[in-house]
Protein backbone atom coordinates (compact mmCIF):
# COMPACT_ATOMS: atom_id res chain seq x y z
CA UNK A 1 0.00 0.00 0.00
CA UNK A 2 2.70 2.48 1.00
CA UNK A 3 4.66 2.09 -2.55
CA UNK A 4 1.33 2.41 -4.54
CA UNK A 5 0.11 5.62 -2.96
CA UNK A 6 4.49 6.86 -3.45
CA UNK A 7 4.27 5.47 -6.71
CA UNK A 8 1.64 7.82 -7.44
CA UNK A 9 2.82 10.88 -5.95
CA UNK A 10 5.78 10.75 -7.87
CA UNK A 11 7.50 14.31 -8.60
CA UNK A 12 6.95 16.28 -12.03
CA UNK A 13 8.95 15.33 -15.21
CA UNK A 14 11.81 17.60 -15.94
CA UNK A 15 9.87 19.18 -18.65
CA UNK A 16 6.46 19.91 -16.30
CA UNK A 17 9.15 21.37 -14.09
CA UNK A 18 11.03 23.83 -16.50
CA UNK A 19 7.64 24.55 -17.90
CA UNK A 20 6.15 25.95 -14.64
CA UNK A 21 9.52 27.77 -13.64
CA UNK A 22 8.98 29.60 -17.46
CA UNK A 23 5.79 30.53 -16.82
CA UNK A 24 7.09 32.23 -13.56
CA UNK A 25 9.71 33.64 -14.80
CA UNK A 26 7.35 35.27 -17.37
CA UNK A 27 5.23 36.21 -14.95
CA UNK A 28 7.67 37.85 -13.09
CA UNK A 29 8.86 39.62 -16.58
CA UNK A 30 5.33 41.06 -17.19
CA UNK A 31 5.09 42.25 -13.85
CA UNK A 32 8.50 44.06 -13.99
CA UNK A 33 7.85 45.60 -17.49
CA UNK A 34 4.41 46.81 -15.86
CA UNK A 35 5.88 48.55 -13.28
CA UNK A 36 8.86 49.84 -15.12
CA UNK A 37 6.23 51.31 -17.97
CA UNK A 38 4.42 52.99 -14.81
CA UNK A 39 7.19 54.60 -13.64
CA UNK A 40 8.47 56.22 -17.04
CA UNK A 41 4.54 57.51 -17.70
CA UNK A 42 5.25 59.03 -14.24
CA UNK A 43 8.47 60.43 -15.32
CA UNK A 44 7.11 62.04 -18.20
CA UNK A 45 3.58 63.53 -16.90
CA UNK A 46 6.31 65.17 -14.16
CA UNK A 47 8.85 66.60 -17.07
CA UNK A 48 5.51 67.94 -18.72
CA UNK A 49 4.48 69.42 -15.78
CA UNK A 50 8.01 71.11 -15.66
CA UNK A 51 8.13 72.08 -18.66
CA UNK A 52 5.09 73.87 -18.74
CA UNK A 53 6.08 75.27 -15.71
CA UNK A 54 9.27 76.75 -17.25
CA UNK A 55 7.64 77.70 -20.20
CA UNK A 56 5.01 79.89 -17.89
CA UNK A 57 8.18 81.83 -16.01
CA UNK A 58 9.65 82.94 -19.61
CA UNK A 59 8.94 86.18 -19.76
CA UNK A 60 8.19 85.65 -23.40
CA UNK A 61 5.71 82.94 -25.40
CA UNK A 62 8.20 80.14 -27.15
CA UNK A 63 5.77 79.46 -30.02
CA UNK A 64 3.79 76.46 -30.54
CA UNK A 65 4.97 72.87 -29.92
CA UNK A 66 5.62 70.58 -32.61
CA UNK A 67 3.17 68.25 -31.46
CA UNK A 68 0.21 70.89 -31.72
CA UNK A 69 0.74 71.16 -35.45
CA UNK A 70 1.17 74.97 -35.53
CA UNK A 71 4.28 76.37 -37.63
CA UNK A 72 7.55 76.28 -36.11
CA UNK A 73 7.55 80.13 -36.22
CA UNK A 74 6.96 82.46 -33.06
CA UNK A 75 4.61 85.61 -33.39
CA UNK A 76 8.33 87.89 -32.89
CA UNK A 77 10.39 86.03 -35.14
CA UNK A 78 7.87 86.11 -37.49
CA UNK A 79 7.39 90.14 -37.79
CA UNK A 80 11.81 89.72 -38.27
CA UNK A 81 12.39 87.34 -40.94
CA UNK A 82 11.26 83.75 -41.82
CA UNK A 83 12.19 80.77 -39.39
CA UNK A 84 13.28 77.49 -40.42
CA UNK A 85 10.59 75.18 -39.56
CA UNK A 86 13.06 72.33 -38.65
CA UNK A 87 14.74 74.49 -35.61
CA UNK A 88 14.29 73.26 -32.11
CA UNK A 89 12.48 75.10 -29.22
CA UNK A 90 16.20 76.38 -28.10
CA UNK A 91 17.30 77.51 -31.37
CA UNK A 92 14.09 79.50 -31.64
CA UNK A 93 14.26 80.91 -28.10
CA UNK A 94 18.18 81.67 -29.12
CA UNK A 95 16.57 83.99 -32.16
CA UNK A 96 14.04 85.57 -30.31
CA UNK A 97 16.49 86.66 -27.54
CA UNK A 98 18.84 87.86 -30.52
CA UNK A 99 16.35 90.08 -31.51
CA UNK A 100 15.13 91.45 -28.47
CA UNK A 101 18.77 92.49 -27.71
Amino acid sequence: RLQASSSRRRPASPAATAGYVLEQQCELRVAHAQKRVDDLHEQLRDAERRLHEAEQSLPMELGPHEEDGGCARSSTVDLMAPVDPHLTNEERLALKLATLQ
